[in-house]
């Protein structure tokens, strides 16, 4: 298969490799966790409703961002992402790990809100895989790997539906 995703080049050397994931299961909220083959990665659509997003406004925590020309609507902002995680012994495993080729940043998709926050575009899957419990486990707060809201407007496509699975497309 002739596979066109774009993905970072250390995470592609890993996945065409079929190296192991070596990391302690116990000490990660999903538990045991498979990634994707890279023949079995593809890119899909991820819904992200920003209301469900904190943000600070004149030092307090609000809901939202005014600036979002979607504000307070009920619909969701579609971001193209390529989930890497197959299956996980305690949770869904999409959105555990994404990498965002828009971003060029890895992320996590928090399924129960419908929010997309990304990592700093400067870690690299070979960080990842050193520290991997501590990236998965971000998606919970229980680390000091920082997460951060994407402002997801005007690059990507806004539905005035609210949509709570990611849609696959093509590649």
């Amino acid at each position: 298969m002739d596979n066109k995703i774009k993905i970072p080049d250390d995470l592609k050397t890993f996945l065409v490799s079929k190296e192991k994931l070596v990391y302690d299961a116990n000490n990660c909220e999903a538990g045991k966790i498979i990634l994707n083959t890279f023949d079995e990665l593809e890119v899909c659509l991820v819904p992200t409703d920003i209301d469900n997003a904190e943000f600070m406004l004149n030092d307090e925590i609000v809901y939202g961002n005014i600036d979002d020309p979607h504000y307070q609507e009920m619909g969701c902002y579609l971001i193209p992402a390529i989930n890497l995680i197959n299956s996980c012994e305690h949770y869904e495993p999409f959105g555990l790990l994404l990498w965002l080729p828009k971003y060029n940043s890895y992320s996590i998709w928090d399924n129960s809100h419908i929010l997309l926050k990304k990592f700093s575009e400067n870690i690299t899957w070979t960080d990842i895989k050193k520290d991997f419990s501590l990236y998965i486990n971000a998606g919970w707060g229980q680390t000091d790997k920082k997460l951060e809201t994407i402002l997801p407007w005007p690059d990507n496509q806004y539905s005035s539906e609210q949509i709570y699975e990611p849609i696959s497309i093509k590649k």
